[in-house]
């Protein structure tokens, strides 16, 4: 890899200095398209990225997200109970530099930041901000969109930023992926006053998201010897009770309504194919996301899959077993529509 194409800033000690040329750098790139030498391929690229999706140098992130939803997507994701372990290795560094850590999901939305309320105050102007869209669509180069543009960790300095309302700032920021699948999850961020930049920042952040990984599969792999003697009975009760290793618990309605939906449908739903199954709406997605996470938490992250919504496949259930009336006091639809279906089953055999 050249000089011009790192994925980190150069170790120019003279942080004035080096923000002065890429300012110039900045303003000259915009006026004609052409990036000078100083400039980093990955910055210049990325600088190219940001043009072609006609983002605003002078415009702050934009706003995806209200607080209650940001708040339901962060519940579901995978990486959410996971954020105070992060949290708690960044503490130090945060208490020494002055900086925040931020996280996003993959589509480069921001659902959680924290850090000294100095250091969250300076993230208002540019709006970064839970809720708010982060991604080079969203806000042009920075660390957190650039790092899920490459799918691979990215420091941006000063302004290497394509937003002015950023060039006060330096970023590093590292992808998290599921262990399993490959699959990006988001992005975890550290960002600061660009007079503090160091070069550890990057190693720092690449260190934090592999940590990350490996809670996600072990914890995955805990969860996996808990599935293996999990089992739902459905048949002919009035709600769901589930079986584990620990003891029995019986479900509420909404909660007995979701397993029965999954255990009907193995290939498993969407949120939107469980609002309309739940609700006969699919703007009940937000609500859904909240069950579906409350549900989580009670029986554990991998007795409900997600990616899409689907029972770990050594989960029982006594759907099969005969001809029921399936959750007899519930209105859903959705549930409606498993009784005739297992009706129409039990009358062909």
């Amino acid at each position: 890899m050249t000089s011009s194409s790192r994925l980190t800033l150069s170790a120019d000690p003279d942080h004035l200095r080096l923000a002065g040329l890429l300012r110039r750098a900045h303003t000259i790139a915009l006026d004609t398209g052409v990036a000078p030498p100083v400039v980093r391929e990955v910055v210049s690229d990325s600088w190219q990225r940001s043009v072609a999706a006609g983002v605003d140098p002078e415009r702050p992130a934009p706003r995806i997200l209200d607080a209650r939803s940001t708040a339901q997507r962060l519940a579901v994701h995978p990486v959410g109970p996971l954020l105070s372990r992060i949290s708690a290795l960044l503490r130090e560094a945060l208490v020494e530099s002055g900086y925040f850590v931020a996280f996003s999901d993959a589509d480069g939305v921001l659902l959680w930041t924290e850090g000294s309320p100095r250091a969250l105050r300076t993230a208002v102007g540019p709006r970064f901000l839970p809720g708010f869209l982060c991604s080079e669509d969203g806000v042009g180069t920075n660390a957190i969109g650039t790092a899920l543009a490459l799918d691979q960790p990215v420091q941006i300095f000063s302004a290497e930023h394509f937003s002015r309302l950023l060039h006060g700032w330096t970023c590093a920021a590292a992808p998290i992926h599921d262990p399993e699948t490959g699959e990006m999850l988001g992005a975890i961020d550290l960002s600061g006053d660009f007079r503090t930049a160091h070069l550890h920042g990057l190693p720092l952040v690449t260190a934090v998201a592999s940590a990350a990984e490996a809670w996600l599969a072990a914890g995955r792999r805990g969860a996996e010897e808990r599935a293996g003697a999990v089992s739902v009975a459905i048949a002919g009760r009035g709600r769901a009770l589930v079986t584990t290793s620990c003891g029995r618990l019986e479900l509420n309605l909404r909660h007995s309504e979701i397993l029965a939906l999954l255990a009907a449908n193995p290939a498993g739903m969407t949120v939107r194919d469980l609002a309309l199954a739940l609700y006969g709406s699919a703007e009940a997605a937000g609500t859904v996301r909240a069950e579906l996470a409350r549900l989580r938490r009670r029986l554990g992250p991998d007795v409900v899959l997600s990616r899409p919504y689907r029972l770990h496949e050594r989960v029982s259930t006594d759907l099969g077993d005969g001809a029921v009336d399936l959750l007899p006091e519930s209105r859903a639809p959705g549930i409606a529509q498993a009784r005739r279906n297992l009706d129409a089953t039990f009358e062909l055999d």
